[in-house]
């Protein structure tokens, strides 16, 4: 089955300018997740972080799938997506329910809780979400609890029209279990 993973991203410039870095996730009869096609699209150094958390995880291994990115952004500055690509190595186990996750996040590989952290311009990435409009099936949205301050509850409301779920998350362990795996 066809999964997305969508990452939103900034494009530095006059002014910063959110896009989503697209992923699909599809099955593989055997293996575990293969990272490939991301790393010969210029995400080497984001996939051996994520591989490097994917090591750490004693007890949940990534489902047998392949990762391929959607387009090539050219030029994006401070990528935090090692929480996204994490995810993504684990969208398709059966016990996931979505199709399409949203993702925004770092993870700190140094912290023995696989800590999860914001990056800069979260408005920015904000706006680029809900730009995206009334999804058709119900996509989780995975954001730092750190990012998240008094506007939570308007944030929550606002995204539940869009049928988006607000999925505030401390850690990596939070967020998978979030994502129906953990």
């Amino acid at each position: 089955m066809r999964k997305f993973i969508l990452i939103p991203v900034v494009k530095l410039g006059k002014e910063p300018k959110g896009l989503f870095l697209e992923i699909i996730s599809e099955t593989r009869c055997f293996g575990g997740v293969s990272f490939q096609h991301l790393i010969n699209n210029g995400l080497a150094e984001e996939v051996a972080l994520t591989e490097k958390i994917l090591n750490r995880l004693d007890q949940l291994k990534p489902t047998a799938s392949q990762l391929y990115l959607t387009s090539h952004l050219l030029n994006i500055n401070n990528l935090s997506i090692s929480l996204g690509l994490t995810l993504s190595a684990f969208l398709q186990q059966k016990k996931c329910r979505y199709n399409k996750i949203i993702v925004l996040g770092e993870i700190d590989v140094n912290s023995s809780q696989l800590l999860v952290f914001g990056g800069h311009f979260f408005e920015t990435q904000l706006a680029t979400i809900l730009s995206l409009g009334r999804q058709p099936s119900t996509v989780a949205l995975f954001v730092p609890t750190q990012l998240l301050n008094e506007l939570h509850h308007d944030l929550s409301n606002h995204l539940v029209a869009l049928n988006i779920e607000l999925k505030g998350v401390a850690t990596l362990y939070e967020a998978l279990s979030h994502l129906g795996v953990a």
